[in-house]
């Protein structure tokens, strides 16, 4: 993921704000930061821009499910 850049096609896609893929993104991302090992690889998922994109992005908080979903990205972060 880090050779191919993958994080700028993620920040493309998440400007589509279409509700079902932006859903499966986020659930990504906090799969991703659970289970990287590498203390390299994690750092440089939390300093990429895109993270700070997808926690700043205007969601709709009307929709429950992408409530729980973003809370429990939220919290892979802060683990």
């Amino acid at each position: 993921m880090i050779e191919q850049n993958c994080f700028n096609y993620f920040t493309e896609i998440l400007c589509m704000n279409n509700r079902a893929v932006n859903l499966q993104l986020i659930q990504t991302t906090s799969i991703l930061l659970a289970n990287i090992k590498s203390p390299e690889k994690k750092y440089y998922i939390l300093s990429h821009p895109f993270l700070n994109k997808l926690i700043s992005f205007k969601f709709n908080f009307y929709d429950e499910e992408l409530v729980d979903t973003f809370v429990s990205f939220l919290k892979a972060i802060a683990l």
